[in-house]
């Protein structure tokens, strides 16, 4: 967050006072953080001009049908199609978090035993992916009770640095809406 201003990608060279502290010299006395409603505005003095940039964040609310890792760049820079590309300086944060493999594994026996029984009854005949399902669930627990596999959360989030007004705002956040429904990954 040091590097706010939206119309740089990268931070401008600071000479550094080796005599002085780092941590006194990486972040700027004048620096203020202001909460909105919707989004937050970052600002700061610099050679005696005020610069702010409003920050807004995004997430993923949903898992895609279908989601093609080797695509991902795309979201970012499109180069056969820049109307699809994020045109301001963005953070992208994926937090992966790891299940409790027990609770995991026993909601994995519950599922597989449930799907199982009914497999085996005329309500497969109504709904013949039970019989696949239950297949899945099963090979799904096999994994889990040996330490094979875990189950992952994961949480997908971008944080845009534009302009702070609301015509630029609204800009940036149909750039990155129209570049993650174009791979299915934010749905309206």
């Amino acid at each position: 967050m040091i590097n706010h201003n939206p119309d740089s990608l990268y931070p401008k060279r600071r000479q550094l006072d080796p005599y002085s502290d780092l941590n006194y010299q990486c972040v700027e006395d004048s620096f203020d953080l202001k909460v909105r409603a919707d989004y937050l505005t970052l600002g700061l003095r610099e050679n005696g001009r005020n610069s702010t940039a409003r920050i807004l964040n995004f997430h993923l609310a949903r898992n895609p049908e279908i989601a093609f890792l080797w695509n991902m760049a795309d979201n970012y820079s499109n180069l056969l199609n820049p109307e699809m590309s994020i045109s301001c300086p963005f953070i992208l944060t994926l937090t992966l978090v790891v299940e409790d493999q027990v609770k995991t594994h026993s909601e994995a026996n519950l599922k597989y035993m449930d799907l199982e029984k009914k497999s085996k009854t005329s309500y497969a005949k109504w709904f013949p992916s039970v019989e696949k399902e239950a297949k899945e669930w099963g090979e799904l627990r096999q994994r889990l009770g040996s330490g094979q596999s875990s189950v992952v959360s994961y949480f997908l989030n971008i944080t845009a640095f534009c302009k702070d007004n609301n015509e630029t705002a609204l800009e940036v956040e149909q750039d990155i809406l129209n570049s993650f429904r174009k791979k299915a990954l934010l749905q309206s």
